[in-house]
């Protein structure tokens, strides 16, 4: 949703901005005021509100591109309303975009400087500006106060937009839960295992609070780990330093994971790798262990290697809580449940009269009572006169 594909309004699409600003803000009065829309020419506002004692507060709309352009568009209107307004003391400029508080192309000053010096230069060169106090806001203020339930209509009549929001989405459901009939009885489920595949796949946040709980064991279980031996020639040091650099690299993984439903299945599938490689390199010291013990109890019993007991590294505490926490992650993840969260795609068949629409619907209204979006689209295919079957 942009500004910039904002509908006309009496031909103009500055006009159709200042009446929507006004709709939008024209709440934002002192206690006991109101706001009072103003024609044209609007003296310097699109409208202002008296307050008990007499003084006066207004706000300007300006949809005008570029700093220069804006800036003197701004400039004009604070000549009128101190000059046509004497008792205003408080101007609100709503503008379309967002001011750049950075600098590129070599310029000295940011857009939001440039705004500011002018404010300063009003108050010392316009008579009367320097009563008054200015206030901006921009395009994100106004979007964040779009975004509100209440102005569902306004996003509708502005933009002609439907708004994927909680009351557009529950509108849906109901019209498909009514046209499914007998095909979904909320009075006779009964809840099944498949149903937590769906919940995964719609990111529920117990899920992912599972998930996070299995990451963070194994992050703490690598910070506990100590594996390495002293001399890096040591014959023994390859298999350890193997389980040290795997796992170093899993935890930087896992440390930097802050999965998102609309996030590419990618950085988990990085992640189950780095799972198997730890495990691998954990498992490849254990042979070695073993393979040594078993030469050690071949020894015979004056060989002076004797006296000295083969590693048990591998077979440790540390090493044993990071295999378990490896375990515990890597099922889970190619679990069903973890393959619908890992994968964000899920292939549900089964024969007509099954439960799939009952499942699909139920799964639905879970999601919406958990506050997570998701909506059931349904059509059917017609192939010579005749239904196919339903698709979703």
């Amino acid at each position: 949703m942009s500004f910039k594909t904002l509908r006309a309004w009496n031909g103009e699409q500055s006009r159709a901005f200042e009446e929507l600003s006004y709709q939008l803000l024209k709440n934002r009065v002192p206690p006991g005021a109101q706001a009072i829309r103003t024609g044209n020419p609007d003296g310097g506002g699109e409208w202002y509100a008296t307050l008990p004692d007499g003084t006066e507060w207004g706000w300007q709309a300006k949809h005008v591109d570029g700093i220069g352009p804006l800036l003197t568009a701004m400039t004009d209107s604070v000549k009128r309303v101190a000059k046509e307004r004497p008792q205003l003391r408080k101007l609100t400029f709503a503008i379309s975009w967002n001011l750049a508080t950075g600098t590129l192309g070599g310029e000295r000053t940011s857009q939001r400087q440039k705004y500011e010096a002018n404010v300063s230069t009003w108050k010392k060169t316009i008579p009367g500006a320097e009563k008054i106090q200015f206030e901006l806001v921009q395009e994100s203020d106004l979007l964040d106060e779009l975004a509100k339930p209440e102005h569902r209509g306004r996003r509708w009549f502005w933009w002609n937009n439907v708004v994927l929001g909680r009351y557009w989405l529950e509108q849906r459901y109901i019209e498909q839960a009514d046209a499914a009939g007998e095909k979904y009885r909320p009075d006779l489920q009964v809840d099944l295992p498949i149903q937590e595949d769906l919940v995964a796949l719609g990111f529920d946040q117990s899920v992912l609070t599972h998930f996070n709980r299995l990451r963070r064991d194994v992050i703490t279980a690598v910070n506990d780990l100590h594996v390495l031996v002293k001399d890096e020639d040591d014959p023994d040091a390859a298999p350890y330093q193997a389980i040290h650099d795997t796992a170093a690299a899993l935890k930087a993984t896992a440390s930097a994971l802050a999965v998102q439903a609309g996030d590419p299945p990618t950085p988990l599938v990085h992640l189950n790798d780095q799972l198997s490689a730890t495990a691998e390199a954990i498992e490849a010291a254990r042979d070695y262990e073993r393979r040594a013990r078993a030469e050690w109890r071949e020894l015979p019993s004056d060989e002076p290697k004797r006296n000295q007991s083969p590693p048990e590294r591998a077979e440790g505490y540390g090493v044993g809580v990071l295999r378990t926490a490896i375990n515990e992650l890597h099922s889970w993840l190619e679990s069903s449940i973890g393959r619908a969260f890992r994968r964000r795609a899920y292939f549900l068949t089964g024969q007509a009269g099954s439960g799939k629409t009952h499942l699909l619907l139920d799964a639905t209204h879970r999601a919406l009572l958990a506050d997570r979006p998701a909506v059931f689209p349904s059509r059917c295919t017609v192939r010579q006169g005749r239904p196919l079957g339903e698709h979703r």
